[in-house]
């Protein structure tokens, strides 16, 4: 099989998962009603500007479209006055992302590399999203990508969600940095490590690459331990007077921290004490939040 073609004027909504294996080319020359596109595994296609240029001018109406698990070229310009969801995913090779959509609401990038992103023109209701996993041996790639995000303001729209990590005990020296990390507007820890020796190095990590201005977890499921918790309650409200800088000529995220506000989903007295927070921590797994409100 050579090609698909889909003869469907008033189609509005294609969810289409090509075989890995399969190379065939895809003609949707005829569903210009499209509005909702979610493509899986362009293996078989080598993505450049010119496929988002023919996409784009085929599609008129796309308003939603969603790749994943594909090849791209290191750098893609993408430019729609009618896109307003965009989510890639898994995009190998992807370095550089040129994004010019004023109506665009959302965008989202899910895999270990993001790549740097730079918006010529965007909504003011943009939220940008990425889902990245935690890999130490791989330092620099968070920080990179957040350093890199243009226009600068951009940043306050991001939210980082830490899907899983693939820790080990970093090098020492490895958190160094040279100026206070970049502030971004949320950071949801979706996974935290099972070893309590990787709390502080797991999240100083973080910290030493993004600053918050909320900080999510929760304890559903198997994901999130009270100790853990405990833990994070402990490091964000110590006491002034410590530090994590690793060097005099270094300035850690904690000198960027003026104020700490603890939320939490389930009923605790506004007035309570830090034992009292954590004596009130669920004991179980629970379908319950702690949020950090985080004055920078």
């Amino acid at each position: 099989m050579q090609e698909v073609y889909i003869d469907a004027p008033n189609l509005e909504s294609l969810d289409y998962c090509i075989h890995p294996y399969a190379s065939f080319k895809l003609n949707l020359d005829n569903c210009t009603n499209l509005r909702w596109l979610r493509l899986w595994n362009l293996k078989s296609i080598d993505i450049e500007d010119k496929w988002f240029l023919e996409l784009f001018s085929k599609l008129p109406f796309l308003e939603s479209l969603k790749l994943g698990n594909c090849y791209m070229s290191e750098r893609i310009n993408i430019s729609s006055a009618q896109l307003k969801v965009l989510k890639l995913s898994h995009c190998s090779n992807l370095q550089e992302l040129n994004i010019d959509a004023r109506n665009l609401l959302s965008f989202a990038y899910e895999g270990n590399h993001p790549p740097g992103l730079s918006f010529q023109k965007s909504s003011n209701q943009l939220e940008v999203n990425s889902f990245s996993i935690v890999d130490f041996p791989n330092l620099c790639s968070l920080r990179k990508f957040v350093q890199n995000i243009n226009p600068q303001r951009i940043l306050a729209l991001i939210s980082l969600f830490i899907c899983r990590s693939l820790l080990s005990k970093p090098e020492q020296g490895a958190f160094q940095v040279s100026s206070i990390s970049p502030t971004i507007k949320r950071l949801e820890i979706q996974f935290s490590p099972k070893d309590e020796a990787l709390y502080f190095p797991f999240m100083n990590y973080l910290l030493s690459n993004c600053c918050p201005n909320f900080i999510s977890v929760s304890f559903c499921s198997h994901v999130h331990s009270k100790a853990f918790i405990e833990f994070l309650c402990e490091m964000l409200m110590g006491s002034e007077e410590e530090c994590h800088c690793s060097s005099s000529n270094s300035k850690c995220w904690w000198h960027a921290l003026k104020s700490v506000k603890v939320l939490f989903t389930f009923k605790i007295d506004e007035n309570a004490d830090f034992d009292t927070m954590l004596d009130a921590l669920p004991t179980c797994y629970a379908h319950e939040r702690v949020g950090f409100m985080l004055e920078l």
